[in-house]
């Protein structure tokens, strides 16, 4: 019983494998599209890729790190609500 069983086994994986690299070859695009050279200036320009990357920062951005030791210490607030009275 076991020898029957593993045949069909093999037997049905097979024809799933086969049926699965069809079904990859009929998905397969046929053509990639236009050649780069037959793209117009216009649709070069839109389609080429950006040089700018996704952290680029402009150069007048100063981290905030940088930002807070470049600001000058401003003058303390004193709380005038507490005041100490004069010494004896």
């Amino acid at each position: 019983m076991r020898g029957p069983l593993r045949g069909l086994t093999r037997a049905t994986l097979a024809a799933l494998l086969l049926v699965f690299a069809a079904a990859g070859a009929i998905a397969a695009p046929k053509e990639k599209g236009p050649a780069w050279a037959s793209l117009t200036a216009d649709q070069q320009q839109v389609l080429a890729p950006h040089e700018k990357r996704m952290f680029d920062v402009p150069p007048s951005y100063v981290p905030p790190a940088e930002r807070r030791q470049r600001t000058t210490p401003s003058k303390t607030k004193q709380n005038t609500r507490y005041v100490l009275p004069a010494p004896l």
